[in-house]
């Protein structure tokens, strides 16, 4: 079934923002709104599994468009990681000389970054994919939970399990950055 326009304009305007209240005054008319009326009712839209649903669905959309992926991501922290150590160049192209006799030439920066190089390795470090630096009750608990995470998965509708995904996702950022801003 197909959202009302006002719905799917919140759901586009989420995407876009991240933001339920944001994207609630984007696709309603709410400049006479209080603003705890606005975050109420953001929030009571954002709730309705219609609404999540689509929001998933156009976040899934985006995510494929901008080519990002796990591995794309960890590949990039990677390369980042050797740049602020200093053991992978960084590549430039710089104009020498003037005029007729200006000519391109390669150079190569050899920059030490060591916060830049702890936070990308912490990054790495910390993903799904390495979790270095996760205790052995911590890993028996994600055992745990991913072996009743894939009993309940067999018995989910691929929209639940969009929804599932979606709202873990956005649990996680936010999770990181309480974190962050706890540092």
């Amino acid at each position: 079934m197909a959202l009302t326009p006002k719905r799917e304009a919140f759901a586009v305007a989420f995407v876009r923002l991240g933001e339920a209240a944001a994207a609630y005054k984007a696709s309603h008319a709410a400049s006479n709104m209080l603003a705890t009326t606005i975050r109420k009712r953001a929030s009571e839209l954002r709730k309705r599994p219609d609404v999540q649903s689509r929001i998933a669905e156009l976040q899934s959309v985006v995510a494929k468009e901008a080519g990002l992926d796990r591995a794309l991501v960890l590949r990039q922290l990677h390369r980042l990681a050797q740049m602020a150590m200093g053991d992978l160049p960084i590549r430039r192209i710089v104009t020498v000389g003037r005029g007729k006799d200006a000519k391109p030439v390669e150079h190569e920066l050899h920059h030490v970054d060591i916060q830049g190089a702890a936070r990308a390795w912490e990054l790495i470090g910390k993903s799904d994919e390495i979790r270095l630096f996760e205790s052995d009750s911590e890993a028996a608990g994600r055992a745990a939970g991913r072996a009743a995470g894939e009993a309940i998965g067999e018995m989910m509708t691929d929209i639940e399990r969009a929804r599932r995904i979606a709202y873990i996702l956005r649990n996680a950022g936010r999770n990181t950055e309480a974190r962050e801003t706890q540092h």
